[in-house]
């Protein structure tokens, strides 16, 4: 799934002033073409996309989510070349983001360069989320990640990353700059899926607190209660267009169900999807 920071068109980033005393906006510049990057993405305007990545990597280049983007674009593409090339530059700037790796571990595996993705599996620590998918992926492989880790230099070790401190509490963690959260649900891999209401879009933040934008799609109007099923399938109370949405593992957005007024809490349990309607005064059961 990709990346992407929602922005706000009014603010203005503080950079130092230049000689020209022209106004600064390089990072917004470069956050408006990525996020034209994940709409052209997602209409399936593969090549838009690709375009709109450079464009913003070309305006901030430390943008990693834009590196992490055209990896996986060029991934879905079959250029695992140029997948690979993405992965390693967002890896040369954060080393941490183990998310990257694991997937530069799967483009190695599928370009059969078993040693290259022997070398981006030994990356994942064992509190990383994505050790597990990894772990699979070594087996694969014929080994495992332990013994991966104990053939690499003691220099190459990767280092754990701290936890994001801004935010935090008692280990507690507050996720900033949600214009307008509304439903949450948490998947089997610990990430969190949060419904934003005024910008109709979907936000999928990893356990370490890196936020994207997971759907966006003209059909959302208004989202509000967010549930889940075990086959990673994402339901979307859809208030404002009186539906319920069904998003799924494989990120096709479809109607599940029309002229439901009001939609609001959802809820899975034993094949049934519970909604509750405000505007009806009443609970919907329907079967999924």
């Amino acid at each position: 799934m990709l990346k992407k920071i929602l922005i706000l068109l009014f603010l203005f980033c503080a950079l130092p002033a230049i000689a020209d005393d022209k106004p600064v906006r390089v990072e917004t510049d470069a956050k408006l073409e990525y996020n034209k990057g994940i709409d052209f993405y997602n209409s399936g305007q593969f090549d838009n996309a690709v375009d709109c990545f450079r464009k913003a990597i070309d305006l901030e280049p430390d943008y990693v989510d834009a590196y992490y983007n055209l990896g996986m674009t060029f991934d879905y593409l079959k250029q695992y070349e140029a997948s690979i090339s993405m992965f390693k530059e967002l890896l040369a700037r954060k080393p941490q983001d183990y998310d990257a790796a694991y997937r530069a571990a799967v483009v190695s595996y599928k370009m059969n360069l078993p040693e290259q993705a022997k070398e981006f599996l030994a990356k994942l620590p064992a509190s990383s989320p994505f050790y597990y998918k990894g772990q699979q992926l070594a087996r694969q492989l014929g080994t495992d990640i332990q013994t991966i880790k104990a053939s690499q230099p003691v220099e190459d070790a990767p280092q754990e990353e701290p936890q994001k401190s801004q935010g935090t509490f008692a280990g507690n963690f507050y996720y900033e700059n949600l214009p307008s959260p509304t439903g949450i649900v948490v998947d089997n891999v610990g990430y969190l899926y949060v419904a934003d209401f005024s910008d109709n879009l979907i936000y999928r933040i990893t356990p370490t607190g890196e936020k994207m934008v997971y759907l966006k799609h003209p059909k959302l109007n208004g989202p509000i209660g967010l549930a889940m099923d075990d086959g990673g399938n994402l339901y979307i109370a859809n208030y404002n267009s009186n539906s319920v949405m069904k998003l799924s593992s494989s990120h096709e957005l479809t109607t599940l169900i029309e002229s439901i007024d009001k939609p609001y809490y959802l809820y899975v349990s034993g094949g049934y999807l519970f909604i509750s309607s405000q505007g009806t005064s009443s609970v919907v059961r329907y079967r999924i």
